[in-house]
């Protein structure tokens, strides 16, 4: 079932639809919408290449997680973060993935302290 059937399992039919059930009940109906969408919408995506993701972890520090990587999870975020991710072991894998969040992470200081400087232009004048 898709998301537009689950929507569509909503709206309410005319008696004399081909899409309307008889016996189906209101709450029968909202039950399949839900079950719809709990199937198409999953909380537990993986957001690969994701530099939020990969740099926070309350429980174990951004070179230990990177580590617990296994090499399929390794390559799939190299592979989304535009790097090199068909050849090299695991060691080489997780040195690429650091070496891309750190050039990340320096791209997003460069860019907070341009914005700050230019709100402080804007806060002298």
């Amino acid at each position: 079932m898709s998301f537009h059937s689950a929507v569509s399992a909503l709206r309410p039919t005319a008696p004399n639809s081909p899409s309307f059930q008889k016996g189906k009940s209101p709450n029968a109906k909202l039950r399949s919408a839900v079950n719809a969408l709990r199937i198409t919408t999953s909380h537990n995506q993986t957001r690969w290449g994701d530099f939020d993701v990969l740099t926070s972890s309350s429980t174990a520090s951004n070179d230990d997680l990177l580590d617990q990587l296994t090499n399929e999870k390794l390559r799939n975020h190299l592979k989304a973060r535009g790097e090199d991710w068909e050849e090299g072991n695991k060691a080489e894998l997780v040195e690429r993935l650091r070496e891309s969040l750190n050039v990340e992470r320096q791209l997003k200081h460069a860019k907070e302290t341009e914005l700050e400087a230019k709100h402080r232009a804007i806060a002298g004048e």
